[in-house]
């Protein structure tokens, strides 16, 4: 297996939801009021993008907006959970595109309604290297 597949087979297990009951890819987050001591800074007191849902029960992995990634608990009744979901949209500094920016169709789609049609709104959860975005 090359560098390649080895990085994309990685990825794919990271960017994947298993739990109906945790926030959908693309969710926005930010800490809540159950954030450890522990983990001061990992957020950057930035919002996140809910990039996959980890194997470990009730856990999501979150990309702040500082690219660093991170697995936190999420408790559907939100009382012990380390991040709560919020509708701040991601606001980008010097990037063309990044993980939890809001899209939608341009001009030139060729994908007929694989993404749930005309003026449909999704979320980028997934930038690679090569500019590939995952929406």
């Amino acid at each position: 297996m090359n560098s390649y597949q080895m990085e994309d087979s990685i990825e794919s297990e990271l960017h994947a939801e298993g739990d109906p009951r945790l926030p959908i890819i693309g969710t926005r987050v930010r800490k809540g009021p159950n954030w450890p001591f522990l983990y001061t800074g990992q957020d950057s007191n930035v919002c996140g993008t809910v990039i996959g849902h980890s194997d470990a029960h009730l856990n999501i992995s979150v990309e702040w907006d500082t690219d660093m990634i991170f697995p936190y608990h999420f408790d559907t009744n939100h009382h012990q959970s380390n991040v709560v979901v919020c509708d701040e949209p991601r606001i980008l500094q010097r990037e063309n595109i990044a993980v939890g920016c809001l899209v939608e169709r341009g001009p030139d789609w060729k994908w007929l309604d694989q993404d749930g049609g005309k003026n449909n709104i999704g979320s980028v959860y997934r930038v690679k290297k090569n500019n590939t975005v995952h929406v």
